[in-house]
């Protein structure tokens, strides 16, 4: 199961809450960029609203023992630092379709993210991939941890593919700059 999307919640909000395609990739430093976009004013409830963050990841499945994903939510978590400027949700998301759709949509619903960053593992890939395009699509030959198969199956009605509206180069900067191939 390969993850495919990154989105920003903005006007698209009521959009990303019916349905979101399964997940978009980015980690660790880039959260520091997103720090440092937004610490350089002072942030308070009489200024502007805090930027709300939703990091997830996947937990383990198909053979792999660790999921990087899982792993890197669970540290970022841990060495986050609350803000006035920020705040943070994380969760690791059941390798399950069905399971992991739900929770998502749930999630946004809650917490009506500014962001949504969503990691996930290729087992193929040997450095980080930051996706410019997200497939609305669930298109994998393994069984999710449920046992469920989908080929060609778009996950919401819509558009086929959705264009992240993040600062990729930025982002690949910062992970570079920290020496994570990317």
């Amino acid at each position: 199961l390969q993850p495919s999307a990154s989105l920003r919640m903005d006007e698209g909000a009521e959009e990303g809450a019916r349905g979101l395609p399964h997940s978009a990739r980015k980690t660790g430093p880039a959260i520091e960029f997103m720090e440092t976009r937004t610490s350089g004013k002072a942030v308070n409830s009489s200024d502007q609203p805090q930027m709300k963050i939703l990091l997830s990841g996947f937990d383990p499945f198909a053979g792999i023992a660790v999921n990087s994903s899982q792993a890197i939510v669970q540290e970022i978590g841990k060495r986050w630092k609350p803000s006035e400027a920020v705040h943070l949700t994380t969760d690791i998301l059941p390798t399950e379709y069905g399971t992991a759709e739900d929770r998502i949509r749930t999630l946004i619903r809650e917490i009506r993210p500014d962001v949504v960053l969503c990691l996930g593992v290729a087992e193929s890939r040997s450095e980080i991939s930051l996706e410019r395009i997200a497939l609305n699509m669930d298109d994998e030959g393994v069984p999710d941890n449920a046992g469920d198969v989908r080929v060609a199956q778009q996950i919401v009605d819509g558009p086929l593919a959705y264009r992240s509206t993040l600062p990729l180069e930025d982002i690949r900067n910062v992970l570079e700059r920290h020496g994570i191939p990317v």
